[in-house]
């Protein structure tokens, strides 16, 4: 049996857009926190997705071939 494969466990908690490049705030299921930019990679869990896109309030994660959009909630 395969196992499926399922994205990072990370919550998106804020989004910073500045001058100098965007920036998103993951908090990490289990307890932590990432800060990253832009083609930089979350690795949390068994997984790792790419930070394709920041925006205000939202994220897009290239993951596995897809892409999965993060909003904060």
């Amino acid at each position: 049996m395969v196992k499926k494969k399922t994205p990072p466990p990370v919550k998106l908690v804020a989004t910073m857009i500045e001058s100098t490049g965007n920036q998103a705030m993951f908090s990490v299921t289990g307890g932590g926190t990432l800060f990253r930019r832009v083609g930089e990679q979350i690795v949390a869990g068994d997984s790792s997705a790419e930070v394709v896109e920041i925006e205000p309030n939202r994220v897009v994660l290239q993951y596995d071939g897809e892409r999965i959009t993060l909003i904060i909630e």
